[in-house]
């Protein structure tokens, strides 16, 4: 099952602070025919306007939709304590389809600023020793 669509990218700070962009992609875009319904409201802002409405798991109901600002929030944000939820659903288990990617430019970046990082490193040693 090849998953691919107009997924936003979001940032996130890793524990070691190197920025990870995270392309959550959302099935209702996967053509599949999963387009929400006119009644359709978002299950986390209980609003149907301000965004695209998505179908990102199993879900069904009332709770199958989701805008897709309001779930990357929520995943970010709001969901200190169950770490899980970040890349699955926690009402039906869904593993989220999300996807790594890297600016170039800050990849180049960020391998520059380590090889720097090294050699400063390296140098305080040798004169220390």
């Amino acid at each position: 099952d090849t998953r691919s669509g107009g997924g936003r990218q979001e940032s996130l700070l890793q524990s070691n602070a190197t920025p990870v962009t995270l392309s959550l992609q959302p099935l209702s875009s996967l053509g599949s025919g999963r387009h929400p319904p006119p009644d359709a409201m978002c299950r986390l802002c209980f609003e149907s306007e301000g965004g695209e409405l998505i179908a990102p798991c199993d879900c069904s109901g009332t709770q199958k939709w989701v805008h897709r600002e309001c779930l990357n929030q929520w995943r970010y944000h709001g969901q200190t304590s169950n770490m899980k939820a970040m890349s699955h659903c926690p009402t039906c288990a869904f593993r989220y389809e999300l996807y790594c990617t890297f600016d170039i430019s800050d990849q180049d970046r960020r391998e520059r600023r380590r090889c720097k990082r090294l050699a400063r490193d390296s140098c305080l040693v040798f004169i220390a020793v």
